[in-house]
């Protein structure tokens, strides 16, 4: 069984949304590692935020691998996403495009949560 159709490769709304998918991981991969780059081997960034019911919220705090989790999981979300988007193509066009568009707000879900922690450091 192919990977990718050939109606899946011809047509341009699932191909303009798998690009723009491609293109904000790519540009955020950039963004991040220059972020980390201008810190130069600084630690203590906020991965994770706390809130706490009844006293004051807190941060937990992480090095660098695990800002780069955020990255490796934005490149998981497109790796998988293209696939099942590819592979369920040929049954429903639909259910295809949902995907791919499920995947893009993934992303920005996630471009969100890293920046406001990236900016906290």
């Amino acid at each position: 069984m192919k990977l990718f159709s050939k109606q899946f490769i011809h047509d341009k709304l699932a191909l303009l949304l798998l690009s723009m998918h491609v293109f904000l991981v790519f540009i955020w991969t950039v963004v991040v590692a220059l972020r980390l780059a201008g810190n130069k081997g600084a630690s203590g960034y906020f991965i994770e935020y706390r809130p706490v019911v009844g006293g004051i919220a807190q941060y937990k705090q992480g090095g660098i691998f695990d800002v780069l989790g955020f990255l490796i999981f934005l490149w998981v979300v497109l790796i998988i996403v293209g696939l099942i988007a590819a592979r369920s193509y040929d049954m429903k066009r639909q259910l295809s495009l949902m995907v791919l568009g499920f995947g893009i707000l993934i992303t920005l879900f996630t471009m969100v949560v890293s920046n406001a922690l990236l900016v906290l450091h």
